[in-house]
C-alpha cells in the first residue's frame, strides 16, 4: 500500500509540471503589486530551482527520451507471436521468449541506458547536475533520476505483461497455440511436451519478464568512474497483488484447456492391446507354442489391418482450444509396431516351414544310413563281437523308434500349414529289417550276461528255478530265430554257435538244481563232502562255475535228496523266524477302569487270535520229520506261546472278576452288611495293586 501510494504521488507530480516536456522555463509570473511580494517569489523561484529536481534540465530530457524513444517498448514482442500462422513448439516458444527478453535488456542496456549517460554528461558540461560534494543536494537529485527511471520500467514490466496475458488468453486469434504430441511412454499414452511443461514454461515467463527489468543499474554508479560505493539498482515495483492474478489467471485457463485433449485419448481405446504391450506379450507367448498356418492366419490379419487402417481412419493433427494435438508420431509408432509383430509371425512361419524342410531332408539322409547299416549285419558271425553287434543293433533301434516320432512330427507341422503329408516307407522297411537281428542279438547278450552272473556268484545266490526258467526261455528263441535265418547263413550259424552253449549249460542244470540251493546250510555241505570225497568250504570263493568244473554229474540222485532235506529245513526255519518276527511289534493296550485309578487289558481279541494261530502252526511244524536241525527252537518257542496263553487266561479270569466285585464291594452299604468280605476284598484288591497288575 505505501508503494502503491508514494507512486501514486510522484505520478502526479510529474504530470502536472512536466505537461509539455520539451518546455524547459516556465511561465513568466505576473507582476505583483508590491517590492516586497516580488522579492519573496523571487526567493521561492531560486528555493524550487535549488530543490525541485524535476525541472532540471536533464531530467526533462529523460522524460522526453523515454516517451520519444522507449515508450512502445515492449520486453515481449506481440507482434512477432501474432504473425506466427500455427501452433509454437514448446521449446520453440521457449527459445522465441528468451531471445526477445535478452534483445530487451540489451536494448534498455546499450540503447536506453547509454542515451541518459549522453544527457547527463551533456548536462555535466552545463554545470546542470549537482556537485557530487553536496552529498545531501547529490543523493536527493540521483534519487528523483533512480524515481523516474524506475518508474519508465514499471511501466514496462506491467504493460509487457498486460499484452503478455492479453496474448496469451486470446486463445486462436493472437495465440495459435501449443504443439502437444501423444506418444507411448513406459506402455501408456502422456502428452509431449505435458501440460506441467507447458504450465511451467509459461509462468516463468512472467517471472523472467519481471526480472527483466530488475537489474538496471542507478545512473550515478555509471556516470560516476570514481564511484565506490555498494552497486545499485532501480527497483520498479511490480504489485504482487497483480503478478498473483495474472498467475491464477493462467492456471485456471490451462487447467480448463487440458480436459479436451486427455478425451480425445480415448480415440486410441481399441489399441490399449498394442500400447500397454499386451498384444506384444500374447504374440510371444504365441511364438513360444505350436500352431496351426489357420491360426498364424488369424493372428497376421488383424495386425495388417491395423497398420493399413490407423493412418487413415485417425486424424493426425486436432486443434482443441489451445493445444494442437499432434498424433503422428503415436500413430506411427503403432503402425511399427503392429507391422512388427506382424512379421514376427511371418518370419516364424518361414522359419517353421524352411526348419521341416532341412529337417525332412537330414532325416531321410538319416535313413538311408541306417538301412546301409542294417545290410551289414548278414555278414556279422563272429561270436565274439557279439557285444559290438548287440550295441549297434540297439543303437539302430532307438533311432528308428525315435525316427518314427520324427515322422509324426513332421506330418503334425504339415497337417498345420496345409501341406500334403510326407511318406516314409524306408524307415518301416529298415526297422522290420532290422528287428529280427535285433531279438537274436538281445536273445544271445541275454544269456551270455546271466550265464557269466551265474557262473562268478557264490553258489547258492540264485534261484534254481529261476535260472532253469530263464535258460528254457533263451533256447527257445535262439532256436526260432536260428530257423528264421535260413536264407542268411552267417547269421544262422551265429545262432546256432549261441544254442550250443545254451545246450551245454542245460546239461549242467540238475546240479545248479541241487547244490545252487539257497536253503544249502554247513551241515548239507558236510554231507556233500563226505559223498563226493573231498571237503567243500561254502564261502565267497565257491562260486558255480567252480562247482561245474569239479564234475559232480555222477552223484546227482545223492545231491537231490541233500536238496530236498534242505529246502524243506529252510522252510520251517523261516516260518519260525516269521512267527517270532510278527511277535515283536505287539503291544497289549490297557484302558482306565471307571474312576477307580485302576486300569485292566483291553482289545486283545486279535492277540488271542494271533496266539491260537501260532500254537497250531507250531505244533505242526514240530512234528515234521526235518525240525531235527532246530528241535531246542521249536520247543522253547512252543514253551513261550503255551506259557503266554496260560498268563493271559489267568489274568483275564482275575481281571474279570475284580470288575465284577469291585463296584460290589465299593458300595457302603454292603461294606456295613458284609464287613468281614468288605475288609478281604479291599487286602486283595491292594495285593494286587502293589503288584502293578492294574495301575
Amino acid at each position: 500500500m505505501k508503494g502503491d501510494y508514494t507512486l501514486a504521488i510522484k505520478t502526479s507530480i510529474v504530470d502536472f509540471v512536466l505537461r509539455d516536456p520539451s518546455t524547459t522555463k516556465h511561465p513568466t509570473v505576473e507582476k505583483v503589486s508590491t517590492q516586497q511580494e516580488a522579492s519573496k517569489i523571487k526567493l521561492a523561484k531560486i528555493k524550487l530551482e535549488r530543490k525541485l529536481y524535476v525541472i532540471n534540465p536533464c531530467i526533462a530530457q529523460l522524460i522526453d527520451l523515454w516517451y520519444s524513444q522507449f515508450a512502445s517498448l515492449r520486453i515481449v514482442d506481440i507482434n512477432y507471436l501474432m504473425k506466427r500462422p500455427r501452433a509454437y513448439r514448446l521449446q520453440d516458444f521457449q527459445l522465441t521468449i528468451n531471445k526477445q527478453i535478452e534483445k530487451t535488456k540489451s536494448i534498455l542496456m546499450d540503447s536506453y541506458f547509454g542515451k541518459v549517460i549522453d544527457i547527463f554528461l551533456t548536462g555535466s558540461r552545463s554545470k546542470n547536475l549537482p556537485n557530487p560534494v553536496h552529498q545531501k543536494q547529490f543523493k536527493k537529485f540521483y534519487d528523483c533520476c533512480s524515481t523516474l527511471m524506475s518508474y519508465h520500467l514499471q511501466c514496462l514490466c506491467l504493460e509487457s505483461l498486460y499484452d503478455f496475458m492479453d496474448y496469451i488468453t486470446d486463445v486462436k486469434y493472437k495465440n495459435k497455440g501449443f504443439q502437444i504430441n501423444v506418444i507411448i511412454s513406459d506402455c501408456r499414452l502422456i502428452f509431449e511436451p505435458s501440460f506441467a511443461d507447458v504450465k511451467e514454461t509459461l509462468l516463468n515467463t512472467i517471472h523472467l519478464i519481471i526480472s527483466a527489468v530488475m537489474n538496471v543499474p542507478r545512473l550515478e554508479t555509471i556516470l560516476y568512474l570514481d564511484y565506490q560505493g555498494e552497486p545499485q539498482y532501480l527497483k520498479p515495483i511490480i504489485p504482487n497483488l497483480l503478478v498473483y492474478e495474472y498467475i491464477t489467471i493462467l492456471e485456471k485457463l490451462l487447467e480448463d484447456q487440458c480436459n479436451a485433449p486427455q478425451l480425445r485419448l480415448q480415440d486410441f481405446d481399441e489399441y490399449l492391446p498394442i500400447i500397454s504391450g499386451e498384444m506384444d506379450e500374447k504374440i510371444k507367448t504365441f511364438l513360444i507354442e505350436k500352431h496351426t498356418f489357420e491360426e498364424y492366419i488369424a493372428e497376421i490379419l488383424p495386425l495388417k489391418a491395423t497398420a493399413e487402417s490407423l493412418p487413415i481412419v485417425k486424424e493426425h493433427v486436432i486443434t482443441l482450444g489451445i493445444y494442437d494435438m499432434h498424433r503422428t508420431d503415436l500413430i506411427q509408432t503403432l503402425v511399427s509396431l503392429a507391422l512388427a509383430m506382424k512379421d514376427a509371425l511371418i518370419d516364424q512361419m518361414t522359419s517353421d516351414y524352411q526348419a521341416i524342410c532341412k529337417g525332412i531332408k537330414k532325416f531321410k539322409d538319416d535313413l538311408d544310413l541306417y538301412a546301409t547299416m542294417v545290410d551289414e549285419f548278414e555278414n556279422y558271425g563272429n561270436i565274439d563281437e557279439l557285444p559290438m553287434y548287440h550295441q549297434k543293433a540297439q543303437y539302430l533301434d532307438a533311432k528308428l523308434v525315435q525316427g518314427l516320432q520324427r515322422i509324426d512330427a513332421f506330418n503334425e507341422e504339415e497337417a498345420a500349414y496345409g501341406f500334403e503329408l510326407s511318406q516314409y516307407p524306408l524307415r518301416k522297411a529298415t526297422y522290420e529289417k532290422l528287428s529280427p537281428y535285433k531279438k537274436l542279438f538281445d536273445c544271445a547278450m541275454d544269456f551270455i550276461n546271466q550265464h557269466h552272473a551265474w557262473t562268478t556268484s557264490k553258489i547258492g545266490s540264485f534261484d534254481p528255478e529261476m535260472v532253469e526258467t530263464e535258460v528254457g526261455t533263451a533256447f527257445r528263441n535262439i532256436y526260432k530265430l536260428e530257423k528264421m535265418f535260413s536264407d542268411r547263413p552267417v547269421t544262422q550259424d551265429l545262432a546256432m554257435k549261441v544254442r550250443f552253449q545254451i545246450e551245454d549249460f542245460k546239461m549242467n542244470l540238475p546240479i545248479v538244481q541241487t547244490l545252487g540251493n539257497p536253503g544249502m546250510k554247513p551241515r548239507h555241505w558236510e554231507i556233500v563232502s563226505d559223498i563226493i570225497g573231498f571237503p567243500l568250504v561254502v564261502d565267497a570263493e565257491l562260486t558255480l562255475g567252480k562247482i561245474l568244473s569239479y564234475g559232480l554229474n555222477q552223484f546227482v540222485p545223492q545231491f537231490e535228496a541233500i536238496s530236498e532235506a534242505a529246502t524243506k529245513e529252510n522252510n520251517l526255519e523261516k516260518n519260525l523266524n516269521k512267527m517270532v518276527a510278527e511277535w515283536a511289534d505287539i503291544e497289549f493296550t490297557i484302558a482306565p477302569y471307571r474312576d477307580t485309578g485302576t486300569y485292566i487289558l483291553s482289545a486283545i481279541d486279535d492277540i488271542q487270535v494271533l496266539l491260537d494261530d501260532h500254537l497250531v502252526k507250531t505244533q505242526t511244524m514240530k512234528n515234521s520229520p526235518y525240525i531235527k536241525p532246530f528241535e531246542k527252537q521249536m520247543i522253547a518257542w512252543e514253551a513261550k506261546l503255551v506259557l503266554l496263553q496260560e498268563i493271559l487266561d489267568d489274568w483275564l479270569k482275575v481281571q474279570a472278576t475284580w470288575m465284577y466285585l469291585e463296584p460290589i464291594f465299593s458300595s457302603p452299604d454292603i461294606q456295613q452288611q458284609m464287613p468281614e468280605e468288605g475288609r478281604k476284598f479291599t487286602t486283595v484288591d491292594k495285593v494286587q495293586n502293589s503288584h502293578h497288575l492294574f495301575k
